[in-house]
């Protein structure tokens, strides 16, 4: 196999890991639930703040809470797949061994000859 057909089919792996993480449902555990709702409420206190202290119907004040939707959604959505970012991590460990075996079996049978 070529190795521009191994970054293809590699590519195609992450993509598929990525898709799979992304688009499906995580169930969280005690832990997680915990700090899902500890963002949370820090994120209620500070839209309070905003809509106690930025004039009402001004473009920087939708932006403010905008965001603070934005920040809240992608802090959750790291908590809640934090199992599926530890599960990658592991199996590129375990793929980095396998490839140094690999490059060290590959590595003798070169001596041998």
């Amino acid at each position: 196999m070529t190795s521009r057909a191994k970054l293809r089919l590699k590519e195609k792996d992450m993509s598929e890991r990525n898709i799979e993480r992304n688009f499906n449902f995580h169930e969280t555990n005690e832990d997680q639930s915990k700090r899902i709702q500890q963002v949370t409420s820090i994120a209620k206190i500070m839209a309070s703040v905003i809509e106690e202290n930025i004039p009402k119907n001004t473009r920087e004040r939708a932006l403010a809470i905008t965001n603070l939707e934005q920040c809240k959604m992608w802090a959750v959505s790291a908590i809640s797949k934090e199992h599926a970012y530890l599960l990658k991590e592991e199996q590129d460990k375990e793929k980095k061994i396998e490839q140094r075996e690999e490059f060290r079996k590959n590595r003798k049978e070169k001596k041998i000859k």
